[in-house]
């Protein structure tokens, strides 16, 4: 039987920017974020939201959360994942995005993950760029990099957003799911 794939929107971004990713993955359950919180109600919604040895879907801001949750997942596939020390310089936002992320310090301690990893980078991200994200995923124990772009024999270069919506990422994270 195939996991579940839960898919955690990254907060401020717009259920339609998702829509297509989520009907291309058949994702069993969509985790949004409210316009107020805290990180730690945050982290508690994606725990309740993750079956043990579903498939994580994450992108940005969210991906941080879902790693830092504790969440049970058998497998994380990760866009543009912010790692690193916190804060964040930049958080883009479609819409509303709870004060408490935008000063919130991120404490994810990647050798503690041991479920595989799956982590697509943008040549254009300016969120989490390659030049930080890409050292930092070094230090996943069990982690496969996706690069995507020109340099990687793609049509184009995708930014932060781009992960979410350029039909390019989207294949790449629908094989990343389903390999």
């Amino acid at each position: 039987m195939t996991p579940a794939v839960v898919v955690v929107e990254t907060p401020g971004t717009s259920p339609t920017t998702w829509a297509p990713l989520v009907q291309e993955l058949g994702a069993s359950t969509v985790v949004a974020f409210p316009c107020s919180g805290s990180v730690a109600d945050f982290e508690a919604a994606i725990r309740a939201a993750v079956a043990p040895g579903a498939i994580v879907v994450a992108h940005g801001i969210g991906a941080t959360l879902a790693l830092q949750s504790g969440a049970p997942a058998g497998r994380w596939v990760l866009l543009g994942p912010v790692l690193g020390p916190g804060p964040v310089g930049r958080l883009p936002a479609e819409r509303c995005l709870a004060p408490s992320l935008a000063r919130a310090r991120w404490s994810v301690e990647p050798a503690s993950i041991l479920q595989p990893v799956v982590i697509l980078a943008a040549a254009l991200d300016d969120v989490a760029p390659v030049e930080v994200l890409v050292p930092e995923s070094r230090k996943f124990p069990n982690r496969t990099l996706i690069r995507l772009g020109l340099g990687h024999f793609d049509a184009r270069d995708q930014d932060h957003l781009g992960l979410l919506t350029d039909p390019i990422a989207t294949e790449a994270t629908v094989r990343a799911v389903r390999r």
